[in-house]
């Protein structure tokens, strides 16, 4: 497994998964347009971390652990309230958290993510983290 191949099995398990109405997904590099009418959204993000790779074994027979975070950013229509952000960021949450899938092994999700909640006037938004890391043979 790859870094494209580890983002897509990703990315394919939470489309699979989430399954709230009304509250849509968009992945990183694609058209971020929030929804006109003020319906809630996830802005999804699947990050490699910067932390030092484990490598271990021979030329040919070496195992790489890749580490990387999947980002939720929880938004909601500014004014009705945060405990709204943060069931969907939990919901999300849920779907990763202690999973292995595909070779893919998550973490516990960190709630907030170590950062406080966002607001750009039309929105709030509340974030969650889930570290995740897969093993690479080369």
């Amino acid at each position: 497994m790859n870094t494209g191949a580890a983002a897509s099995a990703i990315r394919s398990l939470i489309e699979t998964q989430w399954s709230v109405s009304g509250v849509g997904l968009i992945f990183e590099n694609e058209i971020l347009v929030p929804p006109g009418d003020g319906s809630p959204f996830l802005n999804v993000e699947i990050v490699w971390n910067g932390g030092l790779p484990v490598s271990i074994g021979s030329p040919g027979s070496n195992r790489s652990r890749r580490l990387g975070i999947v980002w939720c950013h929880a938004m909601v229509p500014t004014g009705s309230g945060r405990v709204l952000a943060d069931t969907y960021a939990g919901q999300f949450a849920s779907i990763l958290e202690q999973q292995d899938f595909s070779g893919v092994v998550f973490s516990a999700a960190e709630p907030g993510g170590g950062q406080s909640g966002m607001v750009d006037g039309t929105y709030y938004g509340q974030s969650v983290a889930i570290p995740f890391y897969y093993d690479e043979t080369a």
